[in-house]
């Protein structure tokens, strides 16, 4: 039966590819050109503008491997589709007729082996990319990259530059600008982000209202804090510091709880202004800023929690049976839990609240760690010309609708949220987690493996990170780690992993 399940699963992915696929020309040339000049035209946004004719012009999409049937030719055949989806696809075959372009997405490993792994799926997808770029294909249009397999390909300048101008809009937040900013080269950035990569929540504090109303605080307190611009390290460390007070000699509820050291420290950072590492906007090179005063501060921070017994990490086992602290804050065992993703909660909805991560000293703003699955890229033959058709045609293509009344990534947030205080989605998703402005990527997630590492990022890194937790100072911490780390970054910096 599984052998006949993954061959019929082949044979449906066959099918779709072929009824979005059309022949293209395959011109081996190179038209790379470093300057961005964008083109003035009219936008359909304007029921004014003159429509731009884009000549016929054909946009292919590769990704790795993907069961969606994604082109206008075989959208309507797909009987999962929801209203909302219907109506988006319906709007983009009106637009490919009205500007004479077209998108399709297209599966670039058309079969996968049943005996074929996602590790070897991958590294055939990414030198199937190297190889098409180098040999100039052209019935690849657009490339979807992993973050961290866009490194090296981009600093050896196998992407084509972006230009920021064409993206005018006030309606375009899909077009995250901290993924502009992380993907430069020479100053222009050579990827851009896409609406429909968003999932609900970028990272913040779930919190157990049930749990503050025992200990004496208004269950809502953290909405309250968040909403009056004074939900920071310092307030987060009081309330922790009342509801660890607050506890009677039965209790045994933890104040915070991590799911682990890292997913803290990244957001922690994040929230300060702060990171292990920043890109370089003219060479694409990674910078350490683990230096900085911002970071310092970040792991005071962390030490301070620590030394007050304010945050704890579960162990693997309690009295023989797994308990993680995602499993301890289910229990009603903690008061928040920090989380950089999304996970379900079993505790009461009535109970359950989401705020952002506490804004550090050296921010303003709550920001948040950014969750997007994909780069997308367009490969450096392709002239400023076309790229700016591209980015036109995608611009469209990807456009919220008019008759949208609520975004996709909201319809999923009410599902998975429902029952749970509505601010968590009214307030601090819509403010906060989910607006681009206030989305960060960490640094981590970008770099690259490296042929004698068996993770993407060094040991050490991790180590770090977990130190806070023990009995060593903040200074302590980044000095016993540092010229490691810096070892590492140059490494990444002059890899030569791959023959790009």
């Amino acid at each position: 039966m599984k052998k006949l399940f993954v061959m019929l699963m082949i044979l449906m992915i066959v099918l779709v590819v072929g009824g979005c696929t059309r022949n293209n020309s395959n011109n081996n040339y190179d038209l790379s050109n470093e300057v961005v000049t964008p083109l003035s035209h009219g936008d359909s946004h304007d029921n004014n503008a003159v429509v731009r004719d884009l000549g016929g012009l054909e946009i292919t999409i590769a990704r790795m491997f993907s069961m969606s049937a994604e082109c206008t030719d075989t959208f309507l055949d797909n009987q999962w589709l929801t209203d909302n989806q219907r109506m988006r696809w319906e709007d983009r075959l009106e637009l490919e007729k009205l500007h004479n372009f077209r998108v399709r997405y297209v599966n670039y490993i058309k079969e996968p082996s049943q005996f074929a792994g996602m590790a070897s799926m991958l590294n055939d997808f990414y030198d199937g990319m190297k190889s098409e770029i180098r040999e100039g294909n052209r019935n690849y249009t657009v490339w979807t990259v992993n973050s961290d397999r866009f490194f090296l390909p981009n600093s050896k300048g196998l992407f084509a530059p972006i230009p920021t101008e064409l993206f005018t809009d006030d309606d375009e937040r899909a077009w995250n600008k901290s993924v502009w900013e992380t993907t430069m080269l020479n100053g222009i950035p050579r990827a851009f982000s896409l609406q429909d990569e968003r999932w609900p929540t970028s990272g913040g504090v779930f919190f157990n209202m049930r749990i503050f109303e025992q200990a004496g605080l208004p269950r809502d307190l953290l909405f309250t804090l968040q909403a009056s611009g004074n939900w920071t390290w310092d307030t987060f460390t009081d309330v922790a510091r009342q509801v660890f007070a607050g506890q009677n000699v039965h209790s045994e509820i933890v104040p915070f709880v991590i799911i682990s050291p890292s997913d803290l420290v990244t957001q922690a950072l994040i929230a300060n202004n702060a990171d292990f590492a920043m890109i370089d906007s003219e060479t694409g090179r990674f910078i350490d800023t683990s230096n900085t005063p911002e970071f310092f501060m970040t792991f005071e921070w962390l030490v301070q929690l620590r030394d007050e017994g304010l945050v704890y990490i579960f162990g693997d086992n309690e009295d023989g049976r797994p308990i993680g602290s995602w499993h301890a804050f289910n229990e009603g065992r903690a008061a928040m839990l920090a989380v950089s993703f999304h996970a379900n909660t079993q505790i009461p909805y009535n109970d359950l609240g989401f705020v952002a991560f506490p804004t550090g000293p050296s921010a303003d703003e709550h920001y948040s760690i950014a969750h997007r699955h994909h780069f997308y890229t367009i490969p450096n033959f392709f002239s400023p010309e076309e790229v700016d058709e591209i980015i036109y045609a995608l611009r469209l293509w990807y456009r919220p609708l008019d008759s949208d009344d609520v975004p996709d990534w909201m319809v999923r947030a009410n599902e998975l949220f429902a029952g749970a205080d509505p601010r968590s989605i009214n307030e601090t998703m819509v403010n906060f987690t989910e607006d681009p402005e206030l989305q960060r990527i960490s640094s981590i997630p970008l770099m690259p493996q490296m042929s004698d590492m068996t993770n993407p990022f060094p040991w050490t890194a991790w180590e770090w990170v977990s130190q806070w937790a023990r009995d060593r100072s903040a200074q302590e911490i980044i000095d016993s780690n540092q010229a490691t780390w810096q070892d590492y970054l140059e490494r990444i910096n002059n890899s030569t992993v791959g023959s790009y």
